[in-house]
């Protein structure tokens, strides 16, 4: 995250403004600036808070400033409060005013959702100085923002549990089935569940019957017979259900795999084998959105039957699939000016040709990261050799795989139930029954597989999966159930590219139902 761009650009300024100066200081009389400005500034509850504050879009924001020195200025004073999205390329076109008294006292906060450094500006209008204070402020979209969001099913209803992130301090405590909070219901077991930060393209049809395009935040909640999207908010405001979500909806309502590429507001999903998909449009060209992009799904005609998994290639938006049929992958680019999915390249690694459209080989199993900003492991199976591969495939390269090693037979790994890969690391992490192991890729090894704990033998695991970076920490996470309700384990990875994790849980959350899946919501 990019932190005080307009502190160093403030700097930049004051430098070049002095420059001229430098050079000719016998035309000037230089009086210090405490003493052409005496004024001192201070907002106490950012200063209590390392110069960070936290508001909710659509709540009342009041922050508090004390100006002193004021009575050595000139007696003519302004003030100003006003914003500026703390992210690269801001520009001033970007710059939002919020208030022009001592005190910022704001009965809606309507900036959109996510990081901004707020600025306090106290000038003396006759000398034409001023002095400002800048601020970290995160703008929560609704009181479910920063934490974890863990999604369940019960008696064939999925529902999702917040837990802030706080928890379980004092005062943090989870809210229970947001679905159900929104007066919704949606069938199935889970499957994705994600977040829109913005242009999220709704159509609403004014009183005089013309449609316009509203941007908003959107929930979207995938379960493997159902979809859901709620607009984000206190309200939870429901926009489309299953069917509304398509141009023409599929007859096979069997949601198999969901991304949401948040980078570039694309939604990718496979439903009955089939590729879909809804091009979005990046923060900075809200008005490039075509009529055809509101939300809806479109249908990637091909000839492939994909396996149920997406995952993002590099850094332009594209994905890639794996065809069941032809027992290949291939790259979707839905930036192109073709709907078609493309062949990948083949390359050479380690004195073998790998041809990505020709593997001739099934998934067994496929593991990214959480933030899937790392890396993401794919066991496979060659079926004219019967040997087992693992395919290490890291984010943001031009070759498919960076290695593809085989398995020992015999390996634990090929049976194992489930399968995790961490955010960096030449390993993966699996299951056999209650037992965790960490599996070593390394062909040079005689050992390579090795067990690092058991989860509780009445305990079934439901899903294992890690969390890398700072969004949300570095975590191995599995889920259990037991007498139909879940648990959440949260296992510290102290140390990127190593295996160990830090026993016990660093932290526990639970439920009823059985939990599958989870997400972390930064604001």
């Amino acid at each position: 995250m990019i932190r005080k761009p307009l502190a160093y650009l403030t700097m930049l300024l004051a430098l070049a403004g002095t420059a001229s100066c430098i050079d000719d200081k016998g035309n000037y009389t230089y009086i210090p600036a405490e003493e052409m400005f005496p004024v001192n500034i201070s907002v106490p509850e950012a200063e209590e808070n390392d110069n960070f504050l936290r508001g909710v879009k659509g709540d009342a924001f009041h922050v508090e400033a004390q100006v002193s020195g004021l009575e050595g200025g000139s007696g003519a004073y302004s003030f100003l409060w006003y914003a500026f999205p703390n992210i690269s390329g801001v520009t001033t076109d970007e710059r939002v005013e919020l208030g022009t008294e001592q005190n910022l006292d704001l009965p809606s906060l309507t900036l959109k959702s996510g990081d901004w450094i707020l600025c306090f500006r106290v000038t003396d209008n006759e000398l034409g100085v001023f002095k400002e204070s800048q601020i970290n402020l995160t703008v929560s979209s609704s009181s479910f923002n920063r934490g974890w969001y863990i999604m369940k099913a019960k008696d064939d209803v999925a529902d999702v549990d917040f837990f802030p992130d706080a928890y379980p301090a004092e005062g943090s405590e989870p809210t229970r089935n947001m679905i159900a909070l929104a007066g919704c219901t949606l069938h199935g077991n889970p499957v994705a569940v994600a977040w829109q930060e913005y242009n999220y393209c709704h159509p609403v049809v004014d009183e005089y019957g013309t449609t316009n395009i509203e941007l908003l935040e959107a929930w979207h909640f995938v379960t493997d017979r159902d979809m859901l999207v709620l607009q984000g908010g206190g309200d939870m405001i429901p926009l489309k259900d299953y069917d509304e979500q398509f141009y023409t909806p599929p007859t096979s309502h069997n949601p198999q795999a969901f991304f949401f590429f948040d980078t570039f507001n694309h939604q990718f999903l496979i439903d009955g084998n089939e590729l879909y998909g809804v091009l979005g449009t990046a923060y900075k060209y809200v008005g490039t959105m075509t009529p055809k992009s509101i939300g809806k799904y479109t249908l990637k005609p091909s000839d492939h039957s994909y396996y149920p998994a997406i995952i993002p290639y590099g850094w332009s938006g594209d994905v890639v699939l794996f065809d069941n049929n032809g027992k290949g992958f291939y790259r979707y680019m839905p930036n192109s000016t073709s709907s078609n999915v493309n062949a990948l390249s083949e390359y050479e690694l380690d004195g073998e040709t790998i041809d990505p459209g020709n593997m001739n080989a099934d998934i067994v199993k496929l593991s990214g990261s959480l933030n899937y900003d790392g890396q993401t492991y794919i066991l496979m199976h060659e079926l004219d050799t019967d040997r087992y591969r693992l395919g290490k495939m890291p984010y943001g390269t031009s070759n498919l795989f960076e290695s593809y090693n085989e398995v020992p037979a015999g390996s634990m790994l090929l049976d194992s139930e489930f399968m995790a890969t961490p955010g960096v690391g030449d390993f993966v992490y699996f299951t056999r029954g209650n037992e965790i192991y960490y599996y070593r890729d390394a062909p040079g090894l005689d050992e390579r597989e090795f067990k690092l704990f058991d989860v509780a033998a009445d305990e079934r695991i439901t899903y294992m999966v890690c969390n890398s970076g700072w969004n949300g920490g570095n975590y191995l996470i599995i889920m259990t159930t037991k007498d139909g309700a879940w648990n959440c384990y949260f296992y510290l990875i102290p140390n990127t590219n190593q295996p160990e994790v830090t026993l016990p849980a660093e932290k526990v959350m639970s439920g009823e139902g059985v939990a599958s899946r989870l997400m972390y919501k930064v604001w």
